[in-house]
């Protein structure tokens, strides 16, 4: 999944200032209109062969050129590396997944597209059961190992047009965009291939999931409360399940 690429230019300044130089010079065209400058420079340049003034003003021409073209190409290195920062802003350093910052922009973006295309979405929330038991025996290395474990299983896992996200600590947001029968089985597939693709048998890892369908015209931060909702309901079904959330009724575990 790729980022969007982001323009770096304020259009608006550059606007601006681009009419600001233009009004400058545009003055100063007038004042050597009216003052014959050039003309002067020649006489004067004549005047004083000694001081080869004649070779420095086209040399301050070249000079002048040269510095636009030395300040055009810095303006397009500054915004490649803004571009940059930007990405790793917007990436979780340690599973290199888009982390809460950029899920939530890119959030935003589906739900402006599903109201568009009047499209539902399929939300995942991954938790993995209890994870701090295994920072307390193994370390917070290992337990950073099963964290970027984890996000490369989901990735592999996952088809090319869904969205992953580190949410938040051991929590991982999935958004699906085509909702089939195929979808709703993922979650399930997901959970119990889990543990088989981490430290299998020296400490089962295990998860919970909750999902819900992000229907068009709801608010996404109801959408998030409802799946959030569905995973403390697997939670609190003992784990190592799937719960779904359904409008009206509790979340179902299974």
């Amino acid at each position: 999944m790729t980022m969007p690429r982001f323009e770096y230019f304020n259009r608006p300044s550059l606007i601006k200032d681009a009419l600001l130089l233009l009004i400058v010079n545009f003055i100063l065209l007038l004042v050597f209109f009216n003052f014959d400058i050039l003309e002067w420079l020649y006489q004067f340049s004549r005047q004083h062969e000694a001081w080869e003034l004649d070779e420095i003003i086209p040399l301050g021409v070249s000079l002048a050129i040269s510095l636009v073209i030395f300040s055009y190409r810095r303006i397009i290195e500054l915004g490649e590396l803004t571009y940059t920062f930007e990405l790793l802003s917007m990436r979780d350093p340690l599973t290199n997944q888009l982390n809460r910052r950029a899920g939530q922009v890119k959030l935003i973006s589906y739900q402006q597209r599903a109201q568009a295309n009047n499209t539902d979405y399929l939300l995942i929330l991954m938790d993995l059961d209890e994870f701090s038991k295994v920072n307390r025996l193994y370390g917070t290395n290992v337990g950073d190992e099963v964290l970027i474990a984890t996000a490369k299983f989901l990735e592999q896992s996952l088809a090319e047009s869904s969205l992953l996200i580190r949410w938040l600590d051991d929590k991982f947001l999935i958004l699906l965009p085509d909702i089939s029968a195929k979808s709703f089985e993922l979650p399930h597939q997901l959970c119990s291939s889990l543990s088989e693709q981490l430290l299998g048998s020296s400490y089962p890892i295990t998860c919970s999931i909750g999902i819900t369908v992000w229907s068009v015209g709801e608010d996404l931060d109801d959408a998030l409360a409802n799946v959030e909702e569905a995973l403390i309901q697997a939670k609190q079904a003992g784990g190592n399940r799937v719960s779904s959330y359904n409008s009206g009724a509790q979340a179902s575990a299974s």
